[in-house]
């Protein structure tokens, strides 16, 4: 089930999912990777981007966590960051708000 993505700006809905879900294992290898030292580590990661007019993520920022793990959220911004979207048409940029949810599938 699609996590709701929050957007204003000039990117449609689709596209964004579309690029993130392109980094769904990333994501998940920086939660997957700080499991061997907190097995019960699970919780709700939401950044906030902004894409500039290139389609490059100008800024980024971690708005709420109830994970609690800098190394988590430091890991999901340094894979915001490296993501492209389509450039937008005449310019402008999208704001786009994306909750991560994080459950170990052991317990």
């Amino acid at each position: 089930e699609p996590q709701r993505i929050e957007l204003k700006g000039c990117l449609k809905p689709q596209t964004v999912r579309r690029v993130l879900s392109r980094f769904t294992n990333m994501a998940r290898y920086c939660y997957e990777k700080e499991l061997p030292r907190n097995p019960n580590l699970a919780g709700k990661v939401t950044a906030e981007f902004v894409v500039g007019p290139t389609g490059s993520v100008m800024q980024s920022k971690i708005q709420s966590t109830t994970l609690q793990n800098s190394n988590v959220e430091s890991c999901l911004l340094r894979t915001v960051d490296r993501m492209k979207f389509p450039p937008c048409q005449g310019g402008g940029n999208a704001y786009v708000t994306y909750p991560w949810i994080f459950k170990s599938s052991v317990n």
